[in-house]
């Protein structure tokens, strides 16, 4: 595009209010897709007088350049570079464009068609799509009487919808994107969507590993609570470490859209889960018998790690993910216990903790993905144990509460 250079110049000056218009220059230069490319819009069928407006003009414009389109029929503006047209029939506009201290003026056309649209055919081109993928009249066979609103076709609704299956037929509608239509020339369209989140999940047996490898840990941890305990003021004063830990696996088979290969095929995801809970749990008599019958004051903490390692079948080969998340509590409350726990043990405990977001490597993508967020709560509940061991466990909860930032 050649750039030319003008100086405004006042016409009109009244009650301070000041209007521009562009002289006309000595000569005429024509620059070929100056004026932008040529549009289509339609009428509305609710008023044969009305064409909707449409946006016409180049692309990129200059502020301190002079324009004006000829003829001004169908135009809010004629005098500024991107105005919007809206002529009765088709138009051809001429887009002027003066400068270089009005010894010159580029021009060119551009047309605006005025569509009206006698019918709209519309097949999908595209074998399948998954739930949450956009529609774009690119994955459709649209045609229209006339020719050149292919572009202005939308669908209802947008993106592909839930489907609760594996997968399914799913009539969508397609229909012209004129604005102010009541009743816009629409089709109805038959998609194949599939839900690849849509799997029925199948656990893996697996024998309880309980606290299999963690004895070693416990037996320590006891021997570092005994020697501490030692220096304790408080008569009675017992803490007792715990460790548990839980495998489990599990797969599933769905669904999954692979429009590049062989369209819906099977999809497999297998998951392995541990998880090891630590906690240690204290008691600090203030009445009663200490080992015999006592009421005191609990607390401690727990933490519980969790890591998942799991592969998903994709439409090119396969992907593995590995992820850990963790969660840490505090507890605090008042507990009575009967043999130091063995034979009963009730508590009213709050429990404030904290977890962070699941953190997921995945190859062959190389990509680092952060699940979740940072949670915080609160927790407050009666515990009521009878006999060591929660052969008789009851829990009674007073506050849940959750925040996650």
């Amino acid at each position: 595009m050649k750039f030319i250079k003008y100086i405004r110049q006042a016409s009109v000056a009244t009650a301070g209010l000041l209007l521009l218009t562009c002289p006309q220059a000595m000569g005429q230069t024509h620059i070929e897709g100056l004026a932008g490319p040529d549009k289509h819009t339609c009428k509305n069928p609710n008023s044969v007088f009305e064409t909707i407006p449409v946006r016409i003009g180049p692309a990129s414009t200059n502020s301190s350049w002079c324009y004006y389109w000829t003829p001004a029929t169908g135009l809010d503006n004629p005098n500024t570079a991107n105005p919007n047209a809206s002529p009765p029939d088709n138009q051809i506009y001429t887009l002027h464009v003066v400068g270089d201290n009005f010894a010159y003026e580029v021009y060119d056309e551009m047309t605006v068609f005025v569509d009206q649209v006698n019918s709209l055919n519309v097949t999908a081109n595209q074998c399948c799509w998954s739930v949450g993928d956009k529609f774009l009249p690119e994955q459709f066979n649209i045609v229209t009487d006339p020719p050149g609103m292919e572009k202005q076709v939308i669908f209802d609704p947008p993106t592909a919808p839930y489907v609760n299956n594996h997968d399914a037929w799913v009539t969508i509608i397609a229909k012209l994107n004129c604005m102010n239509w009541d009743n816009p020339l629409s089709v109805n369209v038959n998609v194949h969507v599939v839900n690849g989140e849509y799997a029925t999940q199948q656990l893996v047996g697996i024998p309880d590993i309980g606290a299999f490898g963690g004895t070693a840990l416990i037996k320590k941890i006891d021997a570092l609570i005994e020697k501490l305990s030692k220096f304790s003021e408080v008569p009675g004063f017992l803490c007792q470490p715990g460790f548990s830990q839980a495998l489990e696996a599990s797969y599933n088979l769905g669904k999954m859209c692979c429009p590049s290969a062989d369209c819906v095929t099977d999809q497999l995801r297998v998951a392995l889960t541990y998880k090891p809970n630590f906690a240690v749990t204290c008691d600090a008599p203030f009445a009663g018998i200490p080992y015999v019958a006592s009421l005191n004051v609990r607390f401690g903490f727990s933490t519980s790690l969790y890591v998942t390692g799991d592969y998903k079948s994709t439409c090119d080969n396969g992907q593995f993910c590995f992820g850990a998340t963790a969660d840490i509590n505090i507890f605090g409350g008042l507990s009575g216990t009967l043999i130091g726990g063995l034979l009963g043990d009730v508590s009213a405990t709050f429990v404030p903790y904290v977890s962070t977001p699941t953190i997921q490597f995945c190859v062959p993508s190389n990509s680092t993905i952060i699940q979740g967020k940072f949670g915080a709560g609160l927790d407050a509940y009666v515990d009521v144990i009878i006999l060591s061991g929660g052969k008789y466990h009851y829990q009674v909860p007073i506050i849940t509460k959750r925040y996650f930032y």
